[in-house]
């Protein structure tokens, strides 16, 4: 807790919808996180599968210290659920290589950030990579962060 006791300072994530969490694991995978206030829920999806249970944990016992500290009141759990994209029932996309990970996590983020179903496959993910270099470009032009026409694509 202590680690990442700084992170939401300015925001009450207890006010939030939702939390969105990109994870990176050991700097060999990228995976998705999310607390779900509104369904009390920890969520995680991974393209590669996995359950990721300590993730679960650790989101749990964070939500608990920060609970603790910003609201001095403990935070009660008993309520809360997990999901994990290899549960039964959860239609989560797989990756097929070794490289895609961090575009999965990322459509991930998006999708859960909106509410959206998780309808993209590993056959989508070249046009989504265009598509987010195009966006992040056309952003950063438009904030004079990147001198226009130095991409032609």
């Amino acid at each position: 807790y202590w680690k990442g006791k700084r992170w939401p300072r300015r925001i009450d994530i207890f006010a939030c919808d939702k939390m969105i969490i990109p994870i990176n694991d050991n700097n060999v995978h990228w995976f998705a996180a999310c607390i779900d206030f509104r369904n009390k829920r920890t969520e995680v999806y991974d393209s590669m599968t996995g359950s990721h249970r300590d993730v679960h944990q650790h989101l749990r016992k964070w939500l608990q210290d920060e609970h603790q500290e910003r609201k001095k009141a403990p935070l009660d759990l008993a309520a809360w659920s997990t999901l994990t994209s290899g549960d039964p029932g959860v239609a989560s996309p797989r990756q097929h290589n070794g490289c895609d990970c961090g575009m999965f996590s990322l459509l991930f983020c998006a999708c859960a950030s909106i509410d959206r179903e998780f309808d993209f496959k590993q056959e989508d993910i070249p046009l989504l990579r265009s598509w987010i270099v195009q966006t992040i470009y056309k952003l950063g032009e438009s904030k004079g962060q990147i001198q226009g026409g130095l991409c032609t694509h």
